[in-house]
C-alpha cells in the first residue's frame, strides 16, 4: 500500500528537466526530459534528486570540455602559456624580468590562442621563439616575430656599442661570437657567461 502512495505522489512531479509521466514498474518512472527524449528513472534517484535530465546535461558539459582549439600539443601554445605566465604570474620564476617591469600581454592575446596564433603564425622551426622587436614595450600585434636565438641576441643588444683591442663591434653578440673564436670556447655558454655580468 505504501509503495502505490509514494508511486501516485511522483506522477506528474518535476525534478530538473524532467517531467515524470508514468509508473512502468521495477521502481522505475518513464519521464519526459525538456530536451524531448524519454527515459527511465529509479524512484530512488528521482526522490534523492540524483537524475534531473535525461543525460543531455551531461553530455552537454562533455561536449564543451572536449571541444578545444587543437593547438595544445604545439609549439605556439606552450609560447603562448609561458609568455601569459612570465607577465601575469608572480610565482614565475621570470615574472621579476617581465611583468615585473611592466611587460604585459594584451588582453586579447591573454585571453586565447587562437587570437594569438592568428596574429602571430606558428614559428617556422622548433629553434625559434618569440621575440620582442621593441623591448621596451609588451607582447603585442607588430612587436613580435619568432627568432632565432641569435637573432634575439642581436636584438637585445642591437643599442650596445663594444669596443676590445681596437675592434668595434655594434653588438654585445657579435663581440662573443668574435671572441669565441678566439679563445675557442662555445658561443652559447661563452654568451650565457658575458650576460650575467651586464
Amino acid at each position: 500500500m505504501r509503495n502505490r502512495i509514494a508511486r501516485s505522489d511522483l506522477a506528474g512531479k518535476r525534478y530538473g528537466k524532467l517531467e515524470v509521466k508514468e509508473w512502468v514498474g521495477n521502481s522505475r518512472w518513464r519521464c519526459l526530459c525538456d530536451c524531448g527524449n524519454e527515459t527511465l528513472v529509479l524512484t530512488a534517484n528521482l526522490n534523492r534528486k540524483n537524475t534531473t535530465s535525461c543525460g543531455c546535461i551531461r553530455n552537454m558539459m562533455s561536449s564543451k570540455r572536449n571541444t578545444t582549439h587543437g593547438l595544445s600539443n604545439t609549439h605556439a601554445y606552450k609560447t603562448w602559456l609561458s609568455m601569459r605566465r612570465r607577465c601575469r604570474e608572480i610565482t614565475n620564476v621570470a615574472y621579476k624580468d617581465y611583468g615585473a617591469k611592466g611587460i604585459d600581454v594584451i588582453q586579447r592575446w591573454y585571453d586565447s590562442v587562437e587570437e594569438f596564433v592568428n596574429d602571430v603564425g606558428h614559428p617556422p622551426t622548433a629553434g625559434h621563439s618569440l621575440d620582442r622587436i621593441d623591448n621596451t614595450r609588451g607582447y603585442e600585434p607588430n612587436n613580435v616575430r619568432w627568432a632565432t636565438a641569435t637573432e634575439q641576441s642581436r636584438n637585445r643588444n642591437v643599442c650596445v656599442q663594444v669596443e676590445f683591442q681596437g675592434q668595434q663591434f655594434n653588438s654585445i653578440s657579435h663581440f662573443v661570437e668574435w671572441l669565441a673564436t678566439q679563445v675557442k670556447v662555445n658561443r652559447k655558454s661563452l654568451l650565457r657567461e658575458v650576460q650575467k655580468c651586464i
